[in-house]
C-alpha cells in the first residue's frame, strides 16, 4: 500500500488447482522455433516496434513523469502524482 492507502500492486490468491489452464497451454506450446529469430522474423519486428514505442513514450514527458511518481510512490508520498 502507498501512504495514502491506495493500492500499488494488486496481486490475485491463485491457488493450485488453478493452475490447470495455464499447464495445458504451456505443455501444447512448441519448444523450438517461437524465439529464433530466422523462423519467426515477424515476432522480432513487431516486438523492435514495441521497444521503439516503449522508449519514444519514456523519452516523453509524460512517461518520465510517470515513471517518476511511479517511483517516488514506491518510497513516499508525491504531492503532485495523481492516484488512480
Amino acid at each position: 500500500m502507498s501512504t495514502t492507502g491506495a493500492p500499488i500492486v494488486i496481486q490475485p490468491s491463485t491457488q493450485v488447482s488453478d493452475l490447470g489452464p495455464f499447464i495445458d497451454s504451456v505443455t501444447a506450446c512448441p519448444k523450438s522455433g517461437l524465439h529464433n529469430p530466422l523462423r519467426n522474423v515477424s515476432r522480432y519486428l513487431m516486438l523492435g516496434d514495441v521497444s521503439r514505442k516503449a522508449g519514444e513514450y519514456l523519452k516523453s514527458e509524460e512517461g518520465n513523469e510517470y515513471v517518476r511518481c511511479a517511483s517516488v510512490r514506491t518510497r513516499g508520498v508525491c504531492s503532485h502524482c495523481v492516484i488512480i
